[in-house]
């Protein structure tokens, strides 16, 4: 089974807020959230890419697991091969 590039997904209407609001009885400790830098920190095409590299490990694990289960339920005694791009 050849598996596709892994592409980052799961971000399209994000809302980044304080944990705990202003003049609260913890707000001395809790920055500041600049909302734009917090959200280029995270979304950033080379930030996305770090994420899926730093993760290819277990990326991989998780598909051969997904499609191998799916696999053998069809067919029990298949031995399924896989390569990644």
């Amino acid at each position: 089974m050849q598996i596709p590039e892994f592409i980052f997904i799961g971000h399209s209407d994000e809302d980044f807020e304080t944990a705990v609001e202003d003049n609260g009885a913890l707000s001395w400790i809790t920055p500041d959230i600049d909302k734009a830098e917090t959200i280029t920190k995270i979304l950033n095409e080379d930030k996305k890419k770090e994420d899926i590299a730093d993760n290819r490990d277990i990326l991989q694990s998780q598909a051969k697991q997904f499609y191998t289960g799916i696999i053998s339920g069809v067919d029990p005694e298949a031995v399924v091969e896989f390569s990644f791009r």
